[in-house]
């Protein structure tokens, strides 16, 4: 008669709920910031919510230096301790720099002439090494007299010549434009020389 040795093994059974969703939807948080040549992260996401005894990893990978703006990103993982996964959807917020830049126009006086005369030139605060600003003034004067010269249009460039106007916070400091009359002298001539009357008026 042959005898034998049973030994009995109990494993784990596990029954997971039916209506457990297997797809996540992850969304990193935005921010903002005035440039200051650091780089912006924001190692945030927002709020969410794990099933019942699932882990989640994340890594981020998003930053943004430059004067612009760049999606938040990171990739992750969620998992429990089965080695069962949940398909992570990453959704990415904004980071965005911005440049804060005055532009203040140079008062202007001339002599008037006939001509139009405007303000020509500005002096720029707040823009890093190689960046540039073009300026266009609105209408000028071409009668004697004073007015305070708007901005038509202002235009920022960075390094690279990429307009990024949108991404500043433009300060517009107008100028008093001045155009004084032009003095004339006219003489008026009798019949001696000790008869001429000079008298004086402006245009």
């Amino acid at each position: 008669m042959n005898s034998f040795a049973i030994t009995k093994e109990y494993g784990t059974l596990t029954v997971l709920e039916k209506s457990l969703d297997w797809v996540i939807t992850l969304t990193s948080k935005s921010a903002s910031k005035t440039y200051d040549g650091t780089p912006l992260t924001k190692h945030e996401l927002q709020a969410y919510k794990l099933p019942e005894g699932f882990m989640l990893d994340v890594t981020f990978t998003g930053a943004q230096t430059a004067i612009g703006a760049s999606a938040n990103t990171f990739t992750a993982r969620a998992y429990n301790e089965l080695g069962q996964e949940l398909t992570v959807v990453c959704e990415y917020g904004m980071l965005e720099v911005f440049l804060n830049v005055t532009v203040n126009a140079y008062e202007m006086t001339y002599t008037y002439d006939g001509t139009e005369k405007n303000c020509e030139d500005v002096w720029v605060q707040g823009l890093p090494e190689g960046y540039r600003v073009e300026v266009e003034f609105g209408a000028g004067l071409t009668v004697a007299g004073s007015k305070n010269v708007v901005f038509a249009s202002v235009v920022v460039y960075d390094a690279q010549g990429n307009d990024i106007t949108d991404m500043c916070n433009l300060k517009l400091n107008t100028a008093k434009l001045t155009v004084l009359p032009r003095t004339l002298t006219v003489y008026v001539y009798g019949q001696s020389a000790e008869n001429i009357v000079p008298a004086q008026g402006s245009l």
